[in-house]
């Protein structure tokens, strides 16, 4: 029984030496990236930005740096921001690369006016210094800072406004009825359903235009809601 036992011994002496061995060289390289690989420096790159960096949550290694991890928490943080990066710049320095979301329209709301990406997030409060942008009147109650708005009538608003804006400017959508929308530019009002599909209604409506163009005359009035589209000059 004994060799047996001495056997037994010297194959898990042996395995324990190992795992022991593997246990230090991982612990040796564990901290060597973190003392050769330390952050250091923190540079956010971006205009009109500022990021206040909580460096006592971030993790002190570059190497480890979790960037997947953090990019989600900061985005589900911050709804104003479209994306943010990071990018690892050896040995010391982690740049922040965060993009904002842009206002497309100004979206009035009952007794107050919100800007809206083209998402349907509220970015902020309009006032004097906010940007001229085409103006949006959906009789909404009422919207936070940060949320998405889903409702129809604002996406398809949003939808047909950025999709045509390089055509024809729109400086307002209102509320036609139920089912439809009123877009007005400064010679032409275009009354279309809020449920089509925007592309296929501004593909219409570009094929429309430029066969007007073309002949030189421009209508003052177009109704998109019928399988055929009523013109008024």
């Amino acid at each position: 029984m004994k060799p047996k036992r001495a056997i037994f011994l010297r194959k898990f002496g042996k395995i324990a030496g190992y795992g022991l061995l593997v246990c230090l060289f991982s612990g040796m390289v564990y901290w060597l990236c973190s003392w050769l690989f330390t952050v250091k420096n923190i540079v956010v790159v971006g205009t009109d930005i500022q990021v206040a960096v909580e460096e006592a949550r971030l993790p002190k290694s570059l190497v480890l740096f979790p960037t997947a991890k953090f990019r989600a928490e900061l985005l589900a943080d911050n709804p104003t921001l479209s994306d943010i990066q990071f990018h690892k710049k050896y040995p010391h320095t982690l740049v922040i690369v965060p993009t904002l979301r842009t206002a497309v329209v100004r979206l009035a709301l009952t007794g107050r006016e919100v800007l809206l990406d083209g998402s349907g997030v509220v970015l902020s409060d309009a006032d004097a210094s906010s940007p001229v942008l085409p103006h949006l009147v959906v009789p909404l109650p009422a919207a936070r800072i940060g949320e998405t708005i889903r409702d129809p009538r604002v996406l398809s608003g949003i939808s047909f406004i950025t999709g045509i804006q390089h055509i024809l400017p729109i400086q307002t959508i209102i509320v036609e009825d139920e089912l439809s929308l009123r877009a007005k530019s400064d010679t032409l009002d275009i009354v279309f359903p809020q449920d089509a599909p925007i592309p296929v209604t501004l593909a219409t409506l570009q094929t429309l235009l430029t066969g007007f163009r073309i002949k030189g005359i421009l209508p003052t009035f177009i109704d998109l809601r019928f399988n055929k589209p009523i013109i008024k000059f």
